[in-house]
């Protein structure tokens, strides 16, 4: 009877195993004591997924300084993009859609020390910057040629991104698909009728 009871929690921490698939959660990066040289400064968060380099639910808000093109403006998904730098490195601008020739627009973007993983942490910012650049040819809001007067730029070379580790519930959230729970089922029902007959 003990070898039984033995097989049956098995059979069910087995089966509890198996209904819990691992997967990756993109956790939220905070910028923290972000400051241009020209006294502007930059503070908010993005979630980011390393496993597809994707980034989402971005909040950042900058704060004007001595550049007069660049007052204080909050990107997010309704304002700005992902313009899709490489790696890591967070960059959004303002070229949506009903932009073309003409259309003046900013951007953003920061340069971690170290590459952002889900395992989150914190790294140093060795660059960030902001530019208001006009554009001056237009194929689509991904394909644009544009000026950018260097009286229009923005740096910083302080600043800190940091991201716990324990995010709580996201995107990346597994929700338990109904044949999982139906599999759970059968072989709890399975597994009370053996015992009954073997008793």
């Amino acid at each position: 009877m003990k070898k039984l009871n033995v097989m049956f929690v098995a059979t069910v921490m087995g089966v509890l195993l198996a209904a819990s698939p691992a997967m990756a959660i993109p956790i939220s990066w905070t910028l923290s004591g972000v400051t241009f040289a020209e006294g502007g400064t930059a503070s908010g968060s993005f979630v980011y997924d390393a496993d597809t380099d994707v980034f989402s639910a971005w909040s950042i808000s900058t704060v004007a300084g001595s550049v007069a093109a660049l007052p204080t403006f909050t990107y997010d998904p309704t304002t700005s993009k992902d313009t899709g730098c490489t790696g890591s490195q967070p960059c959004f601008d303002t070229v949506l859609a009903g932009s073309g020739v003409g259309t003046v627009f900013r951007q953003i973007g920061f340069v971690p020390v170290a590459a952002l993983t889900n395992a989150g942490g914190t790294t140093t910012i060795s660059l960030a910057f902001e530019q208001s650049c006009t554009i001056i040819s237009f194929i689509s809001i991904t394909s644009y040629a544009s000026s950018c007067p260097t009286a229009n730029d923005r740096a910083g070379f302080s600043g800190t991104l940091s991201a716990a580790t324990d995010p709580g519930p996201g995107p990346g959230t597994p929700v338990p698909e109904p044949a999982t729970i139906l599999l759970f089922s059968s072989a709890l029902v399975g597994l009370a009728a053996r015992r009954r007959r073997l008793s």
